[in-house]
């Protein structure tokens, strides 16, 4: 918003937060070129104001899509340099899926779901197209403990199992792993490949980190279809909606859905 406004950028960093502490407190209004970019998709102020007051992450049309993609490079640097004076900075050779279950799906979030598998096959070969690996590793991101309980945790558990074996099947070989909120953070930012079935955290280590990012289609609970019309390379269909499952602790009939 400072930059459409030409504006300097102001905000409060709490200075003993390791990597928050290298976020810029103040940017100078130097970015004549973004500002550009932005008015020449036609995105305003108020679009951004209006839509940052639900959710700015959760690409709902076209202006939303042109806006990241304006600011990436800028928020692909500093992301990098905080990373790095934190050193966080690692060498990821393999794609990541960043698999979001603990809250989610039981608190049925309207813009949080599960996809099928054949979701992660086809986005799998799409990265691998790009990064080609022969040992086709993926990681597997999967914490369990946001705001969860322990039946929440023990679901999530099962169903973490129940992917890795669909991806043993086609010949991947996944690594689950669940680190600190911050490492995970790094660990998807440089990764070659991100895989997301939506959520804020992934799409902004994903899509301004070095790879290619791949999610879902970003499509509220009560839509039908997305109102992004030029995410077709990276949203890919396969969410299924909360109204469609039953129970979520129902986890082999739930499988079962996901395999279809």
């Amino acid at each position: 918003m400072c930059i459409l406004e030409k504006k300097d950028f102001r905000n409060h960093i709490e200075p003993n937060i390791n990597f928050i502490k290298y976020l810029p407190a103040y940017i100078p209004y130097n970015h004549g070129e973004i500002r550009n970019q932005l008015v020449k998709k036609g995105v305003t102020v108020n679009d951004i104001r209006r839509r940052a007051s639900f959710s700015l992450w959760f690409i709902y049309d076209d202006k939303v899509m042109n806006f990241w993609i304006c600011l990436k490079e800028l928020i692909h640097n500093i992301l990098d340099d905080a990373l790095r004076r934190s050193n966080l900075y690692q060498e990821v050779k393999d794609p990541v899926i960043h698999f979001r279950c603990a809250d989610t799906p039981f608190v049925k979030n309207v813009q949080y779901h599960f996809v099928k598998y054949e979701f992660y096959k086809n986005a799998l070969e799409k990265i691998y197209k790009k990064y080609p690996n022969k040992e086709k590793k993926v990681i597997v991101l999967s914490c369990n403990t946001h705001r969860s309980n322990e039946k929440m945790k023990n679901s999530c558990i099962k169903y973490t199992d129940f992917l890795n074996d669909y991806l043993k099947k086609n010949k991947y070989n996944p690594d689950v792993k669940c680190g600190s909120n911050i490492m995970d953070f790094a660990t998807m930012f440089y990764a070659p490949g991100v895989i997301s079935i939506g959520s804020s955290y992934s799409f902004f280590a994903g899509f301004f980190g070095n790879g290619m990012f791949i999610t879902t289609e970003h499509v509220e609970e009560k839509f039908e279809k997305r109102g992004c019309t030029i995410c077709n390379d990276w949203m890919l269909t396969g969410k299924i909606k909360h109204k469609d499952i039953p129970d979520y602790y129902d986890y082999e009939t739930v499988n079962k859905m996901l395999l279809e």
